[in-house]
């Protein structure tokens, strides 16, 4: 067996408040709100892309013909 000696430790101790940690319910709560932003920026691009069409809401052109 060794024999060490340690004749002088340097370090960094940083204080973490807790709630700052990430924990599975906070991670839960972060992924919802990203997935809900997503899906309200598909229906804005949706309703952009309605709102632009050139046609009937159906989606045939203003002659009948299908798009």
């Amino acid at each position: 067996m060794a024999h060490v000696q340690i004749q002088e430790v340097v370090g960094t101790v940083r204080v973490v408040d807790t709630q700052s940690l990430l924990t599975a319910p906070m991670i839960e709560q972060l992924v919802a709100a990203v997935l809900a932003a997503m899906n309200a920026e598909r229906q804005d691009e949706d309703s952009r892309r309605r709102d632009t069409r050139i046609g009937e809401p159906d989606g045939t052109k203003v002659d009948g013909e299908p798009r």
